[in-house]
């Protein structure tokens, strides 16, 4: 079973225990950004992963994929003062951090076998460090760990992860909406109100303000729709399908509280010139 996570940096879901801070000045998607503790459960029998994620100000930080016991951790680490490829919990090597003000995307690729693993950890398109041989013990990747620092310094935004390989140049964008059109209840704040079963929000895209930020001839790989907030109130309807045009993507458990959300996303492959026609949103269902 294949899957894509995409995620700006909000805390719900599997990364509901981290602590989401919001920055508009930030040059991250959406201007939120992670710190905290979480654990990132995987679907079983994975032994490929590839994850990318941008930080900015990281001091103290670990994004490691492992399988829940001790001596398996791979991916990155941060000490404070330098930036770490860590191997089956090792250092296996250190860079100096250098300008923690500056944004750095991150990108990592694991393959877990006992002789013939891979571990690749790329700073801003570099590969940093290169490792052929023994990963993991050729264990099941079954989780990953992000612990990081709750102090002043930012830490990390964009996430994509996957047991497919995408390639390091893909990025997280904000999509700018065109135009919205609800048989939801509209709240007058940018919020909408669910009654019944099978009433949809839905938004399609400026292809011109797209093509200004992004340029021509791009392919979209993947899409996330974030619910925020997203609740139910006691009622059946008690779940949010993730809408692309008339399909349900996925399908989303709400929250109870008030200030809930919600993250549904999926692996796609749109052109760039086909965006004008796409319609994505959120269908109530019990």
């Amino acid at each position: 079973m294949s899957f894509k996570y995409i995620n700006p940096g909000f805390n719900t879901g599997v990364l509901k225990t981290m602590t989401q801070y919001t920055d508009n000045d930030s040059k991250y998607s959406g201007g939120v950004y992670l710190k905290g503790d979480g654990l990132f459960y995987l679907p079983g029998g994975v032994k490929s992963l590839y994850l990318s994620f941008v930080a900015q100000n990281v001091h103290s930080c670990t994004v490691c994929a492992y399988d829940g016991s001790d001596g398996k951790e791979t991916g990155f680490y941060c000490d404070g003062a330098n930036n770490i490829a860590r191997l089956n919990k090792t250092n296996a090597k250190s860079m100096l951090r250098g300008d923690v003000d500056l944004i750095v995307s991150w990108y990592v690729k694991i393959i877990s076998d006992s002789a013939n693993g891979e571990f690749v950890l790329m700073q801003d398109g570099v590969a940093v460090y290169e490792y052929t041989g023994n990963v993991m013990n050729g264990a099941d990747i079954s989780r990953i760990k992000f612990s990081c620092s709750l102090n002043n310094h930012r830490t990390i935004a964009n996430l994509i992860i996957s047991d497919e390989y995408f390639p390091p140049s893909e990025k997280i964008i904000a999509l700018p909406v065109a135009n919205t059109t609800a048989t939801m209840a509209d709240n007058g704040d940018g919020s909408y109100t669910a009654d019944e079963v099978g009433e949809t929000v839905m938004q399609t895209i400026d292809a011109a303000k797209l093509t200004q930020a992004i340029g021509e001839g791009n392919t979209l790989t993947g899409f996330s729709l974030i619910g925020n907030p997203a609740y139910y109130d006691g009622t059946e309807l008690t779940h949010l399908g993730a809408m692309k045009g008339e399909t349900v993507k996925e399908s989303v458990a709400l929250p109870t509280n008030t200030d809930g959300k919600i993250l549904a996303s999926w692996s796609d492959n749109v052109k760039q010139a086909d965006i004008a026609n796409l319609s994505l949103g959120w269908k109530a269902q019990v």
